[in-house]
């Protein structure tokens, strides 16, 4: 379940991972090159909702 902060919805790296169909080392490499933003928060790393959408809508352009 996502954290709320400010009526942002954050990810783990494991529920963003569940929820995209990947590994967590699959969003950790996403994330180290640049494709999909992560936030620090107390030594963890977070995905937001509109950046894990902005990644998917990124992706789909790429695609088509």
């Amino acid at each position: 379940m996502p954290k709320v902060i400010l009526d942002v919805k954050l990810y783990s790296l494991q529920e963003a991972a569940d929820l995209l169909g990947v590994t967590k080392q699959t969003i950790s490499k996403y994330i180290k090159s640049g494709r999909i933003t992560a936030t620090l928060i107390g030594g963890k790393k977070y995905l937001s909702e509109d950046n894990i959408k902005s990644f998917l809508l990124d992706t789909e352009a790429k695609i088509k």
